[in-house]
């Protein structure tokens, strides 16, 4: 499979992650200090890098921001893709 095309079937990192924690959309929002409506946003990919607060929130969590700021861009690049 091209690398391309895995990035097409790419899930959103950020919804990955929310899953994983076994957390909804607000309570996730809470734990990363952000909105509701700035975590909804980007789980649709609308900005177009991750925010600075959804960063700060994931490093307070632990995670790996670089990976999954890099992931989000390539999933995103893909959702692009997916919609030409």
């Amino acid at each position: 499979m091209k690398v391309r095309e895995v990035e097409k079937n790419m899930q959103n990192p950020l919804r990955e992650l929310r899953e994983r924690l076994d957390l909804s959309r607000p309570a996730f929002a809470r734990k990363l200090g952000v909105s509701y409506n700035m975590l909804a946003a980007a789980e649709a990919g609308y900005p177009r890098r991750l925010p600075v607060g959804i960063r700060r929130g994931l490093a307070a969590l632990g995670e790996d921001v670089e990976r999954i700021a890099v992931d989000y861009e390539r999933w995103r690049a893909g959702q692009k893709e997916r919609a030409a």
